[in-house]
Order: structure tokens, then sequence, then C-alpha cells
């Protein structure tokens, strides 16, 4: 991978899934993790996932949906996952 010219910022709620890796990677890297409350951010989440997820729908064909319940318990999992990796790197790394 091509080094940034300066630094990178990643803000993707996915990126503490892969926390792990990308130490692995970038061991030099510095990581600052920002807290929001889960009460803005899950709606939020959602609210996004579903707009991502809606481009995938032909909005003139009246059988097909979107389900939007099963988009929002999807984006709850891989939220409640990386959380738990978040948690879980922070106890392996207490050091650095």
């Amino acid at each position: 991978v091509d080094a940034p010219r300066s630094h990178w910022i990643l803000k993707n709620p996915i990126h503490p899934l892969y926390l792990d890796t990308l130490m692995r990677h970038y061991p030099n890297a510095s990581l600052i993790m920002t807290h929001r409350r889960l009460d803005e951010v899950l709606p939020s989440g959602i609210r996004v996932s579903l707009a991502f997820t809606n481009a995938f729908f032909d909005q003139t064909k009246p059988d097909i949906h979107l389900d939007r319940e099963a988009v929002a318990k999807h984006f709850l999992k891989a939220m409640d996952a990386a959380l738990h990796r978040m948690v879980e790197f922070r106890r392996n790394h207490t050091s650095d």
C-alpha cells in the first residue's frame, strides 16, 4: 500500500473490526478513539445503512422491497461486534 503524504484519518465505524490487522501492517500507527453517545450514533448509522442498501433496489418494481428491519438488525449486530473488538483490543494493548 502506498504510504500517505502526511497521515490517514479512518472514520468508518467498521474499522474497529480490523484494528489488529491495521496495527500488524502499520505498527507505528497512532490510534485516537473518539466517543459519541450510542443513542446518537445508532440511529444515524442505521439511516446511512438504509440509504446505502436502498441504492441496490429498483424503486420501479413494487414486488421488490427493502427489509428495513433486517438492515437495522444487521447494522446493530456489526456495531456490537465492533464495540466488543475495540474493548478487546484495548485490553490486549494496555502498554502501547
